[in-house]
């Protein structure tokens, strides 16, 4: 695999998995990530700087993988359920605001600059990864978020694919089990992967054998 891979929130374990396990396939990564978080058990090394509570950060991504020489080839976007419930827990109605914000708005500003970035550049991969909360939780902001994730992948990856010009490929996956390390493995190899075209707009699980065989 050539080129270079944008990986979302270093907070996430599969993230940082996935980094981990791109970069020894010698993939350039750019994880991105925010010095303010500050637990020690979230800590990773991440080479974009992101806060996403603001905008302004947001509109400097750009300018930071112009800075790096950054060529990319694949960007992940990844909403993992389970850590955000545990990242943002239940609390007054400053915190709907906050997951408004850093989980539903800024996974849909990244995405447009994402997407426009390969258009421009006139080929890419657009990746969205999923995982749902094991149980019903009575965190209403970050379950709505999930939700939310889910519609906006979805809706962007019909746009793509109704651009029958476009050069994006994009693909949607749902991740199954806890195992971070043996689902990073899996989806790198697919990555590797030349087209998508049989499974753009299909949402795929984890762990299948092969992209062309029986969903």
């Amino acid at each position: 695999m050539e080129g270079g891979g944008f990986i979302s929130d270093s907070r996430l374990y599969f993230s940082q998995e996935l980094s981990a396990v791109l970069r020894d396939k010698g993939v350039k990564v750019l994880l991105t990530g925010n010095k303010e978080d500050v637990e020690e058990s979230i800590k990773c090394r991440y080479e974009i700087e992101w806060d996403r509570a603001s905008i302004f950060s947001l509109q400097s991504v750009p300018l930071q993988l112009k800075n790096l020489g950054a060529s990319l080839d694949i960007a992940v976007i990844t909403f993992d359920t389970p850590s955000y419930l545990n990242l943002y827990p239940v609390s007054n109605i400053m915190g709907v605001d906050r997951v408004s914000t850093e989980l539903i708005t800024a996974n849909i500003a990244l995405t447009i600059i994402l997407k426009n970035y390969f258009a421009k550049i006139g080929k890419g991969k657009l990746v969205f990864v999923y995982r749902a909360a094991p149980l019903p939780s009575d965190n209403v902001s970050v379950m709505a978020a999930s939700g939310a994730f889910i519609k906006m992948a979805e809706e962007v990856v019909s746009s793509l694919v109704e651009q029958h010009d476009s050069k994006v490929q994009t693909l949607l996956v749902k991740v199954e089990g806890k195992d971070d390390a043996e689902t990073a493995l899996w989806l790198s190899n697919q990555l590797e992967l030349a087209n998508f075209s049989k499974l753009q707009g299909k949402w795929i699980k984890t762990g299948q054998k092969g992209f062309f065989g029986k969903y």
